[in-house]
């Protein structure tokens, strides 16, 4: 099909379909101005998620950047925007956790490390990072064992990073 329909509309504000007998329908131009919104409104959603998973793909790459780098303030923020927008996903509420832990949110950071070790408890250094979050916490016998955790970890050959 192409597109002469459009030139058509354009020009004489009238669509004239084909239909079996030959006759040609005559569809009035509110109908057609219809049709034009409702098409410009899909298509403009549809450019609008193309554009937001665009983003979202950018602020993957920049938040893990950031975080590989060892900025963990300036990762902050896109780590707490991607475990909203993404929970299934272990990692972002992880780093969400260890970068509260540099912004100095102990608090945050102890309850996301802890829910992201309940869905996770082999990520590497979950247990170091939980238990300096349990040491700025005051929390001193959690802290303990969680380092003590790291340490056998990190003992075993199966999980040294």
């Amino acid at each position: 099909m192409n597109l002469c329909w459009l030139t058509s509309l354009v020009k004489c504000r009238v669509v004239r379909l084909p239909v079996v007998s030959c006759v040609v329908n005559t569809i009035n131009t509110g109908f057609v101005k219809y049709l034009l919104i409702i098409f410009s409104v899909v298509a403009i959603s549809l450019n609008s998620m193309w554009a937001q998973a665009s983003s979202e793909k950018a602020m993957i790459t920049h938040a893990n950047d950031l975080y590989n780098q060892r900025l963990y303030e300036q990762a902050h923020g896109y780590y707490m925007k991607l475990k909203d927008l993404r929970p299934e996903v272990v990692l972002y509420l992880y780093r969400a956790g260890v970068c509260c832990i540099y912004t100095g949110d102990a608090t945050t950071a102890v309850s996301l490390l802890k829910a992201s070790y309940d869905k996770d408890p082999l990520l590497p250094e979950i247990n170091f990072f939980l238990g300096r979050a349990y040491l700025q916490n005051e929390q001193y016998d959690d802290a303990l064992m969680q380092f003590n955790l790291q340490l056998a970890k990190e003992q075993d050959p199966a999980q040294k990073i």
